[in-house]
């Protein structure tokens, strides 16, 4: 067919997409309701981002808005009868929990919390319950106050005993609600037990921890609790088997590992009797990994991974990152069989939830954020429901893609991708896109900023250094105590690779990233001077000062440098850039969230510093308000300001009517 794409992409089509939030297969396994996020008058003063609800039938594809109000519907899910919608909406004030019938109508205010409710809203087995929730009070932040915790600060919900979350419970049978979990504590929901006695949920911030280990309550209705033995890294979703002496989910057990080293698929019984049963081991992906993508879409996917069982309750289905694919798998719950992928191909696939025998998923290419689809879970077969951005994005020349598999300095096999611009001829100018993490990857997965560089003429090299998920665990841990070695040599010999092949004009590099992407990049620019342009966003450069400063310090830091900065001298030193900074001729842009408290601005205002006493070419872009990840899930003005920043260094410095770096070849 022949291709109707008139037009290069440009900045302003990120707020003209619609990114997918949220999204719920009733359990007829008939009808999805999803939350879509979009733009209102894109680039005008009055622009204003909505979210609103949608619904689609598995036969006929044809979807039909169910709200349509300048507000946030989001998290919709379907009652155990498919008659009713609950959702959390900002329609009346503070997040709310909602209701609605499955044609929309009967609209009605469930909570009415001081504070407002969050999360996804789970309803209990009879569908005589709700769970959300809810945070249990406020400090006066402009007044003198008082820090006890070993964690004050965490990033993207700040002073954290004020965000502290309960679970509360609210009754459709007209009883009165009440809040579980009223202590120190942070619970998060996991999953109701199937008679619907008890409510099992995650725990961490531990007032005295400041390593920020979790675990696991369970919640009886009667108004006991009891804590299940074992203390996890991470644990972001779970789901209990049919006769509740199990809980499957997706974590990392404590360890002075890195959590990638042991993130995987687990079954815990939830008496405690047997010992944390492995089922993920044995395949060379990571289950419950993730690409880093920059748009904000399915957010519940990325930060909870959901763990779907079979109805026979012999199968647990998760995600499995890849190299740089996102697969969906099934493992069996016993451990008896050999796990075995169900959906697999060149793209991010994540499940969302199951229902009359199908499975509800999201899929992100490249080229396209994200759409949902429906597989049968007996036939395999696979089918398309929504087409969101389909209009746009046949319109839009897009790069065309080469995957690049070479041999690094010690012949070890790395994996990335050349996107090519739409326009012009090799060598082309080109950005070394770099991940963050370091225990994510790229691939295939929809990134605006790699769409952005491309169609203002530059290629976008992105590369699976050492330390990337999707690899093995020895490909991800071979990094540990050795940070801006085998990791930044990978980089540049995907560079290498990419020049030899006549992709990319060595004299028109530069480098750019996020979190560890912005961390190599000051490292790269520090250590060497191949680099016409260097953009690092919420970059660490100093760990010794991260470790004590950093909402994950003590435990990220330790983990993967080997140790403290007080007995690894030499190993935090030779590992932080900001030692080489003094060397530094590149011309390099820092993007800063002034609300980050992962890797807070200090790291980047080090750097800055440094730099302009050298007399670097140096500037820096503050974001108030925005977290680590503000340019994807931040507020309008910050992604706005982050793709423009970023577009206009890198013209300035790679294109041939940009002025010259000061460093050499």
């Amino acid at each position: 067919m022949e291709s109707t794409a008139t037009r290069p992409v440009c900045p302003d089509d990120f707020f003209r997409l619609a990114f997918i939030q949220t999204a719920h297969l009733r359990g007829d396994g008939e009808t999805i309701v999803y939350a879509v996020a979009s733009v209102d008058e894109p680039g005008s003063v009055d622009e204003f981002e909505r979210v609103n609800l949608w619904i689609v039938d598995a036969t006929t594809r044809t979807p039909r808005r169910l709200t349509d109000g300048r507000w946030k519907d989001d998290s919709p899910r379907w009652s155990p009868d498919g008659s009713t919608i609950a959702f959390i909406s900002d329609r009346s004030g503070a997040p709310q929990l909602w209701l609605m019938s499955a044609d929309g109508d009967g609209v009605r205010q469930l909570t009415r919390a001081d504070h407002g409710v969050g999360g996804r809203p789970l309803w209990s087995p009879r569908g005589d319950l709700i769970a959300c929730s809810t945070c249990r009070g406020r400090t006066d932040l402009t007044k003198p106050y008082r820090v006890r915790r070993a964690v004050p600060w965490a990033d993207g919900i700040g002073f954290v005993d004020d965000a502290i979350k309960g679970i509360l419970i609210v009754s459709l049978a007209g009883r009165p609600s009440f809040v579980l979990g009223e202590d120190d504590l942070n619970y998060g929901l996991l999953a109701w037990a199937p008679d619907g006695s008890e409510l099992h949920a995650s725990t961490g911030f531990d007032p005295d921890d400041r390593m920020l280990r979790m675990g696991i309550t369970a919640f009886a209705m009667s108004g006991e609790r009891r804590l299940i033995p074992g203390q996890w890294e991470r644990l972001s979703s779970g789901a209990l088997s049919a006769d509740g002496r199990y809980l499957v989910c997706v974590g990392a057990p404590a360890s002075d590992q890195p959590f990638a080293a042991v993130m995987g698929l687990w079954r815990v019984d939830v008496e405690g009797r047997e010992p944390l049963l492995p089922l993920s081991t044995g395949i060379r992906g990571t289950a419950g990994g993730l690409l880093q993508c920059d748009m904000p879409c399915l957010d519940e996917a990325w930060t909870s991974p959901a763990v779907l069982l079979s109805d026979d309750g012999l199968w647990a289905y998760c995600q499995v990152e890849i190299g740089g694919t996102v697969q969906i798998w099934r493992f069996p719950v016993n451990g008896d069989m050999p796990a075995e992928p169900v959906v697999v191909g060149d793209r991010t696939c994540v499940p969302i939830n199951a229902a009359g025998g199908r499975v509800l998923i999201g899929v992100s290419t490249l080229n396209d954020p994200l759409e949902l689809s429906v597989v049968d879970m007996a036939s395999g077969d696979e089918k398309q429901l929504t087409t969101v951005n389909g209009d746009l994005l046949s319109t839009l020349i897009q790069p065309a893609v080469e995957p690049l598999h070479f041999a690094s300095v010690d012949g070890t096999s790395v994996e990335g991708w050349f996107l090519r611009p739409p326009t012009g001829e090799p060598p082309y100018p080109t950005v070394l896109y770099i991940h963050g993490g370091p225990a994510t990857g790229f691939g295939h997965i929809y990134s605006f900023d790699f769409q952005m560089l491309a169609a203002a003429g530059m290629a976008v090299l992105a590369v699976n250094q050492r330390g990337s998920l999707g690899y093995g665990a020895e490909f991800s841990s071979r990094i540990v105590g050795d940070w801006g070695n085998l990791d930044a040599l990978d980089l540049l010999s995907g560079l290498d690779e990419a020049v030899s092949a006549g992709l990319a004009d060595p004299e028109r590099l530069g480098s750019c990233g996020l979190s560890g992407g912005g961390y190599l990049t000051c490292w790269l620019v520090s250590n060497s001077r191949r680099f016409r342009a260097a953009v690092a966003e919420n970059p660490v450069t100093n760990f010794v000062s991260l470790h004590g400063i950093s909402d994950v310090g003590p435990r990220f830091v330790s983990q993967w440098l080997g140790g403290a900065p007080w007995e690894l001298t030499d190993v935090f030193r030779r590992s932080s850039p900001i030692h080489a900074a003094h060397q530094c001729t590149t011309p390099t842009l820092l993007l800063v969230g002034e609300s980050d408290h992962r890797c807070p601005p200090e790291q980047a205002e080090q750097f800055y510093g440094v730099l302009k006493s050298v007399g670097c070419v140096v500037e820096m872009v503050r974001f108030p308000g925005a977290s680590h990840d503000g340019s994807a899930y931040g507020d309008l003005a910050t992604r706005r300001a982050q793709n423009e920043a970023l577009l206009d260094w890198m013209r300035r410095y790679l294109m041939e009517d940009g002025p010259l770096a000061t460093n050499e070849a």
